[in-house]
Parts: structure tokens; sequence; C-alpha cells
């Protein structure tokens, strides 16, 4: 990850962030709980972000807690990203990346749909070392049953 760990008071700078994109006109940036169905209990979360509303396109995350891993949430928040991004945003290509050595979170993009467009050398700093992504993406007529 390339933020994290994060203190309370991060967390809590977070979560205000989020309640604040509310209330942009028009919205851009969703950000949403991650929970279980049973319980309501939160144990990730997810968003998807308009980068551009000329292109309809825009980039997607998702971050699960580990005891949750390996148990088909974070295809299912994906996946729920794709639909929300397409049938209520009206988008047309959504992104998202990984880290190369993250095959987890590769294979939980392709499952949901997405086809890998690349690898991104020396795409970002993170904790002051060069790190590559691997993108991913997903078009609007790829989600269509």
């Amino acid at each position: 990850m390339e933020w994290g760990p994060n203190s309370v008071e991060d967390t809590r700078e977070f979560i205000r962030k989020a309640i604040a994109f509310r209330s942009e006109n028009p919205r851009t940036f969703f950000e949403l709980a991650v929970t279980l169905r049973d319980t309501g209990q939160v144990i990730g979360a997810a968003g998807i972000r308009i980068k551009s509303t000329l292109n309809l396109s825009g980039d997607m995350g998702y971050t699960i807690h580990p005891a949750y891993w390996g148990k088909g949430l974070a295809t299912e928040a994906a996946k729920g990203l794709i639909q929300f991004g397409f049938e209520t945003l009206k988008m047309h290509k959504i992104w998202a990346t990984c880290r190369p050595a993250n095959l987890a979170s590769a294979r939980v993009l392709q499952k949901a749909g997405m086809s890998q467009e690349g690898h991104l050398r020396h795409e970002k700093k993170v904790r002051g070392e060069w790190v590559d992504s691997l993108q991913f993406s997903i078009l609007e007529h790829d989600a269509r049953p």
C-alpha cells in the first residue's frame, strides 16, 4: 500500500474527507465502506473517482482487512464499483493499479473483468522509493453481459 499504517487521527481525517465528498456538485469522488452483509461490520473501504468528466473516465481501488482476504470480498467490492461506475455514473473507462508483486490484487481485478493494459515503471514514489504498478482497465462495453 502506498499509504498507512494509519493513526486514529489519519483515519478520522480520511472519514471527514469522504463525508465532505458527498457535498460536492458535481460529485466526483465516492469513498465507501466495505461491510459484512450479515453484521454490517466495516472490514475495508472501496472508492471510485472520476478523473475526467470530459472523457468519462476514472480510477477505483479497495482495501480489505487481512482477516477477510481470500473470501471473494475484494472481488465483490471491485465488481460493485465497476457496476456503479458504468450504470450510475455513466463512465466509459475505469482503471486500477496494483504493485506487480501483489498477485492477489491483480487476480481480483481480472476476476472483476478488467484487462491488464501495461506495466508502469517507476510510476510513483512510495515511502521514498520508486515503485512500479500494473495498470488494469475495463470499458463500458466490456462490462455488458
